[in-house]
């Protein structure tokens, strides 16, 4: 590759953070307009709202604590590869932006009044393309890990079942605690597996 059209990983990274973070912020400000439209009048509903937005923060935790990291680092050693570049960033960002507004407009109705049924869905699949598309929490040290990351991605997609026995409200409470779930088991992971072990598989 010619050095003169070599990328600044750095900075190539640093801005697509920055676009992730706007994303993010979809989902506080879906649950902020429910306060502003009243919605969250009771302790129940301000008691949502604290726990939409901390779901925004795992959704950030699981990005920024590893994937942009890993993603950096393969970029590093592609040399600030082009074409890396776009398969990493420009390319390989879409379904998780995709994913954070399918997830705000989830989290905005389940803390409106009567969500319907949606709501539940588009919260549970944009959480589930979330984890997907970032690759990295599909990362395990050994085989049965990897399975075991793999229902738990499937089950991800599944949890807007449960809107015929929970209620908005306790359903993000869920999310939410589902969501952590992930996220420590996604730093925990990549803080074992080495460096270029992590590399290896984004290339790949």
């Amino acid at each position: 590759m010619d050095p003169d059209e070599a990328l600044d990983a750095h900075h190539f990274a640093e801005r697509f953070g920055l676009f992730l973070i706007i994303l993010l912020g979809e989902v506080v400000v879906s649950a902020g307009h429910a306060a502003v439209d009243g919605h969250v009048a009771t302790f129940d509903g301000w008691a949502a709202l604290a726990v939409a937005m901390t779901l925004a923060a795992t959704l950030w935790w699981l990005y920024f604590d590893s994937a942009s990291e890993i993603n950096l680092r393969v970029l590093e050693m592609s040399g600030g590869s082009p074409t890396m570049a776009r398969a990493l960033f420009a390319v390989g960002h879409m379904l998780p932006s995709f994913a954070l507004l399918i997830t705000a407009a989830g989290v905005g109705l389940l803390l409106g009044d009567d969500p319907p049924r949606l709501a539940y869905w588009l919260a549970c699949v944009g959480i589930g393309i979330y984890l997907a598309s970032t690759r990295v929490f599909m990362i395990a040290a050994s085989r049965p890990g990897r399975i075991a990351r793999f229902v738990l991605l499937l089950a991800t997609f599944q949890l807007g079942r449960l809107h015929q026995v929970m209620g908005p409200h306790a359903y993000l409470w869920l999310l939410t605690a589902w969501a952590v779930m992930c996220a420590v088991l996604t730093t925990r992971q990549s803080h074992l597996i080495a460096p270029d072990a992590l590399a290896r598989h984004f290339r790949g």
